[in-house]
């Protein structure tokens, strides 16, 4: 009887590593696929903010250019003011 009653408890034994098994492999197959959803959502994140970095990327250089043609322009505008300036102040080579 202590043979059977052995043989009853290792039964129970492998009964429970059964149902422990099977739950935690159900419990990992839940993981892996909460992880495969946040996955999913972290590459779409990534590919809005390549995106928006990109679209950012091209209004700074478009805006960048805007500014310097005004600088440039003004810059001419200064040079050209100061070249008049300069000829209208020099002494006139009639009065020496």
């Amino acid at each position: 009887m202590a043979e059977n009653g052995l043989s009853e408890r290792v039964d129970r034994i492998e009964n429970k590593l059964d149902a422990l098994t099977e739950s935690v492999d159900q419990c990992f197959k839940e993981v892996d696929k909460r992880f495969l959803e946040v996955r999913e959502h972290v590459v779409e994140q990534r590919q809005y903010i390549e995106f928006a970095y990109d679209k950012l990327g091209k209004r700074m250089t478009e805006g960048f250019s805007r500014v310097e043609r005004k600088f440039d322009q003004f810059i001419d505008s200064q040079s050209r003011a100061t070249s008049a300036t300069s000829r209208r102040t020099r002494p006139s080579k009639r009065r020496r």
